[in-house]
């Protein structure tokens, strides 16, 4: 939190929620049937990431989990190679789980 001019608590020059927090509101709200409580949290939540303006579905697959992209980086980690040139090459299998609804 900042301090104005006056010694009196202002405004954080940056955001103190995340996109995430705005979307769990989004989801508590939509819940409950406010509808329009909803749609402005999810505006929110766009603003904070413009990138994350897809549904989930039940098509969807977690494949990390973390308070935010810091957390759970694609990559992380030091590789030691006296190599030249190096190539990454990674793959990923989906399936249902069995007797899963899909």
């Amino acid at each position: 939190m900042s301090v104005n001019n006056s010694g009196s608590p202002g405004p954080t020059p940056t955001p103190t929620r995340s996109a995430a927090s705005y979307v769990e509101e989004g989801d508590r709200y939509y819940r409950e049937g406010r509808l329009d409580k909803a749609i402005a949290a999810y505006r929110e939540a766009l603003k904070l990431d413009p990138t994350n303006s897809q549904w989930v579905t039940p098509r969807y697959v977690t494949v990390a989990w973390g308070r935010d992209y810091a957390d759970v980086p694609p990559l992380k980690g030091v590789i030691f190679t006296e190599a030249k040139r190096s190539t990454l090459r990674v793959a990923v299998d989906v399936a249902p789980l069995e007797g899963a609804v899909v």
